[in-house]
């Protein structure tokens, strides 16, 4: 999403670069960390509210022909979707009135366009009190803009190794000898 004109966030084109050229990651804040620790207890709950199995995933795709990678938070065993779960903070509820988030709707795409699943069900918990379960389909039109943006940044960025204008000296200052 930080490639598209949805933006994300928390995630800029400098970010990316960042991570995939130096291998540098921005650290967790807290409530990322807290994230991580409810996503298999939200996950539980998303399922059981769809009906559904779910399987955690600790495993990566990597598309065949672009420079991009989903790690889904779990697969539907049997059927062609994944899931994804959110935890979402009082701050960020409002983002979630009419529906998924445009960024979060693009992680999704994103993640069916690497793995070929057709179906992502999002699984939010909003302001720690209530579970929100969007089912999305496949979106052939969005995923064409995600692999061209994808694309664009490959050939302007990533290749010839110049850095987007938003990078964050932080992220990648060094320190040389004289």
């Amino acid at each position: 999403a930080a490639l598209l004109p949805c933006g994300h966030p928390y995630t800029t084109p400098g970010d990316i670069y960042a991570r995939i050229v130096h291998g540098i990651r921005r650290q967790q804040n807290a409530a990322m960390s807290m994230g991580n620790l409810l996503e298999g207890t939200v996950l539980r709950e998303g399922a059981r509210l769809l009906g559904i199995r779910v399987r955690r995933n600790s495993r990566t795709w990597v598309h065949a022909s672009l420079p991009l990678a989903a790690t889904p938070d779990a697969l539907v065993p049997g059927y062609p979707a994944l899931a994804e779960v959110k935890v979402v903070s009082h701050w960020a509820t409002e983002e979630w009135a009419d529906g998924v988030p445009p960024y979060v709707y693009v992680q999704a795409q994103a993640q069916m366009l690497v793995t070929g699943r057709l179906h992502c069900h999002v699984i939010a918990l909003l302001e720690g009190t209530r579970i929100v379960v969007k089912t999305l389909a496949a979106d052939e039109a969005q995923q064409f803009e995600i692999a061209d943006a994808v694309n664009r940044f490959d050939l302007r960025h990533l290749q010839p190794r110049i850095p987007p204008p938003d990078l964050d000296d932080e992220l990648v200052l060094t320190v040389t000898a004289p």
